[in-house]
Parts: structure tokens; sequence; C-alpha cells
């Protein structure tokens, strides 16, 4: 049997019936498991938006807590002139 025969049965060589199998099997588990890690990677996305939003919601809160005390040592300095 020549392997570069064009017309060269590829099921005919022995075993390749077994390694056909076998390659079909990892092919699905791949599939599978690109699946599973796209769905990974969809919940990681949605986490890191909500870590985002609330990260910005912290800078703020850190802007109006800065501006409050900025306002009070104000103030606090204004009494202490009095």
């Amino acid at each position: 049997m020549m392997l570069h025969n064009h017309h060269t049965n590829f099921y005919a060589i022995p075993g390749t019936e077994k390694v056909a199998a076998v390659v079909m099997q990892n092919s699905e588990e791949v599939d599978a498991s690109t699946a599973e890690l796209a769905h990974i990677m969809e919940a990681a996305s949605a986490i890191l938006e909500e870590m985002s939003g609330t990260v910005e919601t912290l800078t703020e809160d850190s802007k109006t807590i800065a501006s409050a005390i900025q306002e009070t040592t104000g103030k606090a300095e204004a009494l202490r002139e009095v």
C-alpha cells in the first residue's frame, strides 16, 4: 500500500479508526473546554464591570468626603479666628 496514492482509503491503514476516534474525542473535549472557558470569561467580564462601577462610586465618594473635610476645616479655622 502506497500512502502517497490519493486513492488510498485512509481507514484501510491499520489502527486508523482508533486514531480517528481518539482525535474526535479530543476534539469534542476541546470544544467543551472552549465553551466552558467562554462562560468563565463572560462571568469574569461581568465581575470586572461591576468592580469598575464600584471603583467609580468609591472615587466619587472619596471626592465628596475630601470636599466635606475641606469645608469643615475651613469652618473650624473661621471659628478659631472668632
